[in-house]
């Protein structure tokens, strides 16, 4: 059973099926933005947006599922493009200015296939605990918040 089963259930109103049937499991490093511990926004950390404000509304370009799945990169390079890359020049104080490298294998969760920029979604199994399984962490930039 998926960690937020019920906010996924919660989801058949986008008139999508969540999460997607092309979801499968992987044996990866995958990397993940999150905020310090000492940053008031910690809270948020390895949660998915849905379960942060549960009041968002979805634009034509977002899915259902993207608000019960947390936002994934395939590599290092590939998350720091985004950053750099990103319109909204204050990005990492709502998604951190931290970068993790976890370690996820089959029996956490289901992942959808990457876009162009190498973002994925994570769908966690119930149990599973994302900070558990860090690697390695990297620095992006200082943050004040």
């Amino acid at each position: 059973m998926f960690k937020y089963h019920q906010h996924i259930t919660s989801l058949k109103e986008c008139e999508i099926q969540c999460p997607p049937s092309e979801v499968f499991p992987s044996n990866m490093d995958a990397f993940r933005f999150y905020h310090n511990v000492s940053c008031e926004n910690n809270w948020k950390n390895h949660k998915p947006v849905g379960i942060i404000n549960p009041t968002r509304k979805l634009d034509n370009t977002e899915k259902c599922d993207s608000l019960a799945a947390l936002s994934c990169f395939e590599s290092k390079d590939q998350a720091e493009a985004f950053i750099r890359n990103s319109l909204n020049k204050n990005i990492t104080k709502s998604i951190g200015c931290n970068l993790g490298k976890f370690k996820i294998t089959e029996s956490d969760g289901l992942r959808t296939n990457s876009d162009e920029k190498g973002h994925f979604d994570f769908f966690e199994f119930e149990g599973f605990d994302f900070k558990s399984h860090q690697i390695e962490e990297y620095l992006i930039k200082q943050c004040n918040q």
